[in-house]
């Protein structure tokens, strides 16, 4: 999904508030099924989210996290399908606000709501249990345009694990406008990939050599190779 999973789900995870101790597998367990759950919702609600101006992380990582924690808390059916209506109508996150000091807000907030949705859920607050899905629920008011069905239907998602795929598995979802794939160099936002080729070649050049005329001034003089 065009967003940043990991920033909103292993806060939420960290920040649950637990009397038994999470073992790292079970960590784990929980981390892949929030990205799994995340990279479904965002093949259901396409790329054009992204087109409309929403910022992914916000909008979409918060249901990955929801996910997660599920899994964290071992949630049944119906309390789960609660925490996801409840999250529906907590998301939030809009591209005009990039370069602004509220971008790294919308991350902090899809967390925060994230662990607020679940617990609420786990307390007997009530929510629509399609809030995902229905007529007036998240996908059609933060997706496609009224009146236009979604290319993706529920039969249509493939059934792989999303983690592990590239941009040949999930088409739609990774496009952009450009025909570029959203499937990255490297595990970082989109700045820094422009020096990730030339590192590479020089770490590929270097390899095996200690190079002294590479390293700053006062490593040399000390002899740091």
């Amino acid at each position: 999904m065009p967003a940043h999973p990991s920033a909103v789900i292993l806060p939420a995870l960290w920040a649950a508030p637990c009397h038994d101790p999470l073992a790292g597998s079970a960590l784990l367990e929980a981390y892949i099924l929030g990205v799994e759950v995340g990279s479904k919702i965002g093949l259901a609600i396409t790329v054009g989210h992204y087109h409309r101006g929403f910022h992914g992380t916000g909008t979409l990582a918060i249901f990955a996290a929801v996910g997660a924690l599920g899994k964290r808390y071992h949630l049944d059916l119906v309390t789960t399908r609660t925490a996801f209506g409840i999250a529906a109508s907590m998301v939030s996150g809009l591209q005009r606000n990039f370069g602004t000091m509220t971008k790294p807000l919308h991350t902090g907030w899809a967390a925060r709501s994230a662990l607020a949705a679940v617990q609420l859920a786990r307390s007997g607050v009530t929510a629509a249990p399609d809030g995902l899905e229905a007529p007036a629920g998240f996908f059609a008011a933060y997706g496609r345009r009224p009146g236009r069905k979604p290319p993706w239907s529920s039969s249509a998602i493939p059934r792989c694990w999303s983690i592990g795929a590239g941009a040949e598995t999930f088409p739609l979802l990774l496009r952009r406008p450009s025909g570029h794939g959203w499937r990255t160099p490297a595990p970082a936002p989109a700045r820094p990939h422009g020096g990730h080729p030339g590192a590479s070649r020089l770490s590929d050049a270097t390899r095996g050599h200690a190079r002294a005329d590479l390293l700053p001034p006062q490593d040399r003089a000390g002899g740091q190779v």
